[in-house]
């Protein structure tokens, strides 16, 4: 008897990526018994080079899908209301969660060319006076 696969396969991985980006949970992937288990995956993400990446594009593939369900989902005439809107939520809940599209709050980036931006109060006393003299030169 052969225990699951530990070892990484570009087949394995194209398998799992299909799979994520069609809306799987990556928990009903790994307990198919010809997948490796979870855990495996995520060590997978952090040691095949190029599969984190690959993987958070499936990820990204796989909100949308998951977004397409919950229409669906709220346009069947067929499912009870109030269990509706429990499938819908905690669908949009999730997206809310994995990805920045799907969230309610908007994140906003400080940095310019790179560098974060230092509030005043952190800034040392060098650091202020070169900017200082930067803007007067100007």
């Amino acid at each position: 008897m052969t225990g699951r696969p530990s070892a990484y396969t570009k087949e394995l991985g194209d398998e799992i990526l299909v799979r994520i980006s069609a809306g799987e949970k990556i928990t009903h992937i790994a307990h198919d018994k010809h997948m490796p288990a979870l855990s495996t995956i995520y060590l997978w993400k952090s040691a095949q080079e190029g599969f984190s990446e690959a993987f958070a594009h499936a990820r990204d593939e796989g909100c949308d899908a998951i977004s397409f369900q919950a229409l669906e989902i709220a346009d069947d005439v067929d499912i009870d209301p109030a269990h509706k809107r429990v499938m819908v939520d905690t669908r949009l809940k999730l997206l809310g969660m994995w990805s920045n599209r799907y969230s309610a709050k908007q994140s906003i980036d400080h940095t310019t060319a790179g560098k974060e931006i230092k509030p005043a109060q952190q800034a040392s006393t060098a650091e202020l006076e070169a900017l200082i003299a930067s803007h007067m030169k100007k």
